[in-house]
């Protein structure tokens, strides 16, 4: 498989690591369940769509709004998602062959 290709998908693998980083952040100080109920808006909370939960695109795709409600996103899960992204592509690059 070419380099840039598993670059990616690793960055992509590491971005949703960090998308469930981003949910134990937020859940477990709360003394809530990281895994039930599904994602949703903080504000309204309207359940995110599944095409709306996908690392980063979702929340370019959005432009950093709730798709109900209009109420910003935190910007800090963007960075934990770009960040782990960058993690990942940067070892994906350095993986042999």
């Amino acid at each position: 498989m070419h380099t840039l290709t598993v670059a990616a998908l690793s960055g992509f693998l590491f971005a949703c690591f960090g998308s469930f980083i981003g949910v134990m952040i937020d859940r477990i100080p709360k003394g809530q369940s990281i895994v039930y109920p599904p994602s949703a808006c903080s504000h309204c909370n309207t359940p995110i769509k599944p095409w709306h939960n996908i690392p980063l695109a979702g929340f370019l795709m959005l432009k950093g709004k709730c798709a109900s409600c209009s109420a910003k996103i935190p910007l800090q899960l963007f960075w934990i998602e770009a960040i782990s992204f960058a993690v990942g592509f940067g070892l994906g690059l350095m993986l042999p062959g």
